[in-house]
């Protein structure tokens, strides 16, 4: 019997590549539509999505070159020009070999080429937004599409000509339930000690990476540290811990990427997160109920990090820090995070709607299918 055919636009890979494990699940064939190598210019490092599919079977991983839009007039316009064309004619082509009965986007650079070529070809699209703003790519693949998603309440009101359903982020089954076979050694050992886990995703945050430097002596003090570092500052934590005392040393864990599983774990056994407040690690700390100080993207499009942030600070226990704020943000001021009243009913509900999100969404894109 023939597999149903869909293709799953990453970039944001977090949604992308949970979507495709359920899909995979019910009997599909999922073609990934990603980026090779992360867009970081200075180092050629194979991209989170990349790594994750390339020994999975049943996924094919079909890697697409694109370019987001600059917001300022400049010659780097045309260079886009040129990428989104040859996104868009690879697209058609890759569309027309696979014959795919749906394309699902969940917004950044990479979807407008890929959802273009899949309405130009009749192929139904679901998209779905997962901050709380309207993403400048979903915004282009709106009109397209034969159905809308959304993880925020705010956007239904904002999208009520589009008929969007509430779906909720779409959270990795592993870090909802994470396995302890799969998290590595040395973070087991922490089982059952006092964790703090910083984290600027899977990049790193220059910000937050300049923080522990600064604070690191008294943070170690006070808890036992698990970094994520992000792969370009990571040999520079690297050589920080060596040069700490033995002590020391053994409380602090620099890492440049965590798996599923270990993202999961770490956010079940934190006593607190310093964090990004992207839609993912907002979604998965509403999961897990953790105390976090959230740390939004200054230039995030649409303020969307911030808005983001506001979301889990009306359910419970998190706090905003401005990035111009972080330099100045005291080590002792971190506890009064464990303190905050929770919302208890809110926190429950967003908690059932994130634990029904996956398959209310797989069961849109198998209804929109052709």
């Amino acid at each position: 019997m023939k597999k149903k055919r869909a293709v799953v636009i990453g970039g944001h890979s977090t949604p992308a590549l949970a979507l495709t494990a359920e899909l995979q699940t019910r009997g599909w064939r999922v073609y990934f539509f990603g980026t090779k190598y992360t867009s970081l210019q200075i180092a050629k490092i194979p991209s989170y999505e990349f790594q994750t599919l390339r020994c999975q079977q049943n996924v094919h991983f079909v890697p697409i070159k694109a370019a987001s839009w600059p917001r300022n007039f400049s010659w780097s316009q045309i260079k886009y020009g040129f990428l989104l064309t040859r996104g868009f004619l690879k697209s058609l082509l890759s569309l027309i070999k696979i014959r795919p009965r749906v394309v699902v986007g969940f917004g950044g650079y990479l979807a407008p080429p890929v959802v273009a070529a899949a309405w130009f070809l009749h192929i139904p699209i679901v998209i779905h937004e997962q901050t709380a703003v309207l993403g400048l790519a979903n915004r282009f693949c709106l009109p397209l599409a034969a159905k809308v998603a959304v993880a925020f309440p705010s956007l239904e009101e904002e999208l009520a000509a589009y008929k969007p359903k509430m779906i909720g982020n779409i959270l990795r089954p592993e870090v909802m339930h994470p396995d302890i076979k799969q998290i590595r050694l040395p973070l087991r050992s922490l089982n059952k000690r006092k964790l703090l886990y910083v984290t600027g995703g899977k990049t790193g945050s220059v910000s937050l990476n300049d923080f522990v430097a600064a604070n690191l002596q008294k943070l170690l003090k006070l808890y036992y540290l698990v970094h994520q570092t992000g792969e370009l500052q990571f040999k520079k934590f690297q050589y920080i811990r060596q040069s700490l005392p033995p002590r020391q040393r053994s409380r602090y864990f620099p890492l440049a990427t965590f798996n599923g599983n270990e993202v999961g774990w770490l956010l079940s056994r934190a006593k607190l997160i310093i964090s990004r407040a992207g839609a993912n690690i907002v979604s998965e700390l509403a999961w897990w109920q953790t105390p976090s100080i959230l740390v939004p993207l200054p230039n995030s499009a649409g303020d969307e990090q911030r808005k983001n942030a506001q979301w889990l600070t009306k359910l419970g226990p998190a706090q905003i820090v401005e990035q111009q704020q972080l330099p100045h943000l005291l080590v002792k001021d971190l506890r009064f995070v464990h303190n905050r009243a929770r919302n208890g009913e809110a926190l429950k509900q967003a908690r059932r709607n994130l634990a029904k999100s996956r398959q209310q969404f797989a069961d849109l894109v198998e209804s929109t299918a052709a």
